[in-house]
């Protein structure tokens, strides 16, 4: 059967608001979970498919009438609200939990009342009532938060709400202004008054904007709404409504918090690490070869659709790298995007029906130069001479090199002595932070054995051990020897 590589349809860079994914998604083990409520905290690395997760239950929802899912992105969201909308009767990350939780209660109100299986429609009336009376009922989140400050942190509910009795003036009930974190308690009573046959899903999505490791505000803020979501979602396990909560969030930012609470998360929490192998749950190969599918239906009952697009066995391989597959694979993180990414570079460099090494030699620097920005924007958050300390890197000019002949050159950039002193840093933790993003790795030359964290993250940096550079970045970082 012949098949073209250039036809392939690899799919965007994001998924988010790709819209095929259903034809190509591969779901994780305990994908059912998450729908279910079992799971609700994704972790894993940027490129992990995060993303694709919640885009794949927009997806199914946008087909099924009995769900419904509110997005709440937090890319360019005003944090500095939510610092404003405290409760200052608590301290720590409790202060900021009633904000959020007010947040997230709205938008699962706005879901039922947006539902025509909500009932009693009395009770669903009157919380719509109370959504427009306070311009909730179309806004977004962003713009819910903008209100509440604005207001004074204050929103108008009706007296019965409170207790009072039912009354009108003039032909309409009488409203009252208090504090948000008040009407609380009664915003969830009035949600529990309501039956509905659907599911509703809240998806947190896009928490690593604007973060930086040094703002400690910033984590606390992280903490309190995972408290917030945990109190929510349990809050409504056993009741007539079905709330499923799924956040995700960055591995390297989930691992900065800190917090007694953290571990109470594990049993809901799912860490996304894949594998390059053919068979077992987490497979890459099976990404890629669900992508070949769907453009070729045709090879829907093959063990290996790879096969048919690659020239696996290309004998211009050099001895030791193994196939086409392992040699594109040890230049990833074994990350989705990353092979995505490699495969789509290929492919627009070339007009040849089948991959094989001379195209992927060939493309080789600009998909290096591809995985430098992706590890920048992780990086640049955790280590502010991320460039200087890769520069350093390329000074040294080898592959393989001594903790020695590393620290050498890092000390000799001035930007980088400066910021260890001001952040009271020596060079050793400075490696450790690159060890932990796997931009390098330790080395054993006695054995010819390598590690990097990427494949266990419970893996430490060892000191006395030699460095070795992710094979990936070796043509960005302009490294000549290996």
């Amino acid at each position: 059967m012949s098949c073209n590589f250039k036809e392939i349809d690899w799919g965007p860079d994001e998924a988010k608001n790709d819209h095929n994914l259903e034809k190509y998604f591969v779901k994780i083990p305990q994908y059912q979970d998450i729908l279910l409520g079992k799971k609700r905290y994704i972790i894993g690395r940027k490129g992990t498919g995060k993303t694709a997760i919640l885009e794949s239950i927009r997806i199914e929802s946008e087909k099924n009438p009995l769900w419904q899912f509110a997005d709440i992105s937090l890319k360019n969201f005003p944090l500095s609200i939510i610092r404003n909308l405290r409760d200052k009767n608590y301290r720590d990350k409790s202060q900021y939990v009633p904000a959020w939780s007010f947040l997230l209660l709205i938008e699962l109100a706005k879901m039922i009342c947006s539902d025509e299986s909500s009932k009693p429609f009395e009770e669903v009336f009157r919380l719509k009532e109370f959504l427009i009376s306070n311009r909730f009922l179309e806004g977004t989140i962003t713009e819910t938060a903008t209100f509440l400050e604005e207001n004074e942190a204050k929103v108008n509910v009706a007296s019965e709400w409170l207790g009072a009795e039912y009354t009108k003036k003039y032909g309409k009930e009488i409203n009252t202004s208090i504090v948000y974190h008040r009407v609380l308690e009664i915003l969830i009573a009035k949600i529990n008054r309501i039956n509905s046959d659907s599911t509703y899903f809240l998806l947190v999505d896009e928490l690593d904007e604007g973060y930086k490791a040094k703002d400690s505000n910033i984590r606390l803020l992280i903490l309190s709404l995972l408290w917030s979501i945990e109190n929510l979602a349990l809050l409504f396990k056993y009741d007539n409504i079905r709330l499923r909560c799924v956040l995700a969030l960055r591995s390297d930012i989930y691992e900065t918090l800190e917090d007694n609470d953290l571990n109470k998360y594990d049993d809901y929490l799912i860490k996304l690490i894949w594998n390059p192998k053919l068979l077992g749950n987490y497979s890459i190969l099976e990404i890629v070869n669900k992508r070949i599918v769907a453009s070729y239906p045709q090879l829907a009952d093959d063990e290996n659709p790879w096969l048919k697009i690659a020239n696996q066995y290309d004998r211009s391989i050099p001895i030791r790298r193994g196939g086409l597959w392992e040699f594109m694979y040890n230049r990833t993180y074994e990350r989705p995007r990353d092979i995505i990414k490699f495969l789509k570079i290929c492919q627009n460099k070339t007009r040849s029906r089948i991959l094989d090494y001379s195209i992927v030699k060939d493309t080789e620097l600009d998909y290096s130069t591809w995985l430098w920005g992706e590890i920048r924007d992780e990086l640049h958050s955790h280590l502010a001479v991320w460039q200087e300390a890769l520069q350093a890197i390329t000074r040294v000019n080898k592959g393989k090199f001594t903790r020695e002949e590393y620290t050498y050159q890092l000390q000799a950039s001035l930007k980088i002595v400066k910021w260890l002193e001001a952040n009271y840093k020596t060079v050793d933790d400075l490696i450790e932070i690159l060890f932990d993003y796997s931009i390098i790795g330790n080395y054993y030359p006695e054995t010819e054995r390598w590690i990097f964290k990427y494949k266990d993250t419970t893996l430490a940096w060892d000191r006395d051990a030699n460095i070795i550079v992710h094979f990936g970045l070796v043509k960005k970082l302009r490294i000549r020897t290996y």
